[in-house]
């Protein structure tokens, strides 16, 4: 009797692991795949509790982020560029021209977030722009206008920031170039800084933006599950291992904390205070681990990906104090 009852207990405990599993893998998969004509599922903060079951067992619904919009629909503008990258994409970019009676001889590359494109980045390439910059908006492989599909959540992005920046040092030759992420797009900047020689020594860019970047894989994936309610073992770390999985790639070792602690180029952080994806502590420490100048812009009430909306002179201010000294310190 006892062996049968630890019988049906292994067999029920083998039932729930492989269920877990499966709709972990489900969840991952459709976090870095694209749905072909689905509508977008809204964050988890937007949902009901039955909204936000239904996502945990059937998985999120992400479209291909395409660019409904140009630079002439802000009044810019621009030529469009192609190059090549070790992702194995070829890359789409529009190269906005700055005024030439602002012109600081400063040219900042431009990276989105998940699920994006760089049209998303138009308005704060306007403010650029007013501040005297050239900028060059990418889209990342399997979004906008590049080829490739899907995602992998920085790690491979990693590599189409390198060749931004290699068609920059062509196209621009010997001008100073400052590299802004939003979000996803600021995990690829730091991990192309630390893992790619870009955020030091001889081949270091000359300054670096980051836009709500979280620190670890890891960490942001279960920022989601709390900013359900939810508890986020044994999903969280689940999801991050049938990701990497299903996108090829180590999401344990995704960590944008550790790419910092090799960066000395000047940093400026933006960081939404009311941030439910990424802590204020998780992006203080990645202050912290920065080698070189530093200047951290907290918007208060903005919420992720929102502190440009928020408070644009904000982060007017705290752009202008970075390229302020980049031009007096290179």
């Amino acid at each position: 009797m006892v062996r049968g009852w630890r019988r049906r207990v292994l067999v029920a405990g083998t039932c729930a692991a492989i269920a877990l599993n499966a709709v972990a893998f489900m969840q991952a998969r459709a976090m870095v795949s694209w749905s072909e004509g689905a509508e977008r599922t809204r964050g988890p903060e937007e949902l009901s509790t039955l909204e936000r079951i239904g996502v945990l067992v059937t998985g999120i619904q992400v479209p291909r982020p395409t660019n409904a919009r140009t630079p002439a629909d802000v009044g810019l503008e621009f030529d469009g560029a192609s190059f090549d990258s070790a992702s194995g994409a070829r890359l789409a970019a529009w190269v906005l021209p700055a005024d030439p009676a602002l012109d600081r001889g400063v040219v900042v590359l431009c990276f989105h977030g998940y699920a994006a494109a760089r049209a998303s980045l138009l308005e704060r390439a306007a403010v650029l722009h007013e501040l005297g910059c050239t900028c060059v908006l990418v889209d990342f492989f399997g979004s906008g206008d590049s080829t490739g599909t899907g995602t992998t959540i920085g790690v491979r992005e990693a590599y189409d920031v390198a060749a931004a920046v290699e068609f920059a040092r062509h196209r621009f030759d010997g001008a100073p170039l400052v590299l802004f992420g939003n979000s996803m797009g600021a995990a690829a900047v730091l991990r192309a800084a630390g893992r790619l020689g870009l955020g030091s020594g001889e081949r270091a860019v000359q300054g670096l933006a980051l836009e709500g970047c979280f620190d670890t894989l890891g960490n942001t994936t279960a920022q989601r599950f709390h900013s359900m309610g939810l508890p986020a073992w044994p999903l969280a770390p689940l999801l991050v291992m049938w990701g990497g999985v299903a996108a090829d790639i180590d999401g344990f070792d995704h960590r944008p904390v550790d790419d910092a602690g090799s960066v000395t180029a000047p940093t400026l952080m933006i960081h939404a205070a009311d941030d439910r994806r990424v802590t204020e502590d998780q992006a203080r420490a990645l202050l912290e681990a920065l080698g070189g100048w530093t200047r951290f812009a907290l918007v208060p009430g903005a919420e992720h990906d929102r502190s440009f909306e928020k408070d644009p002179e904000r982060w007017r201010a705290g752009f202008d104090a970075l390229l302020t000294h980049v031009l007096a310190n290179g």
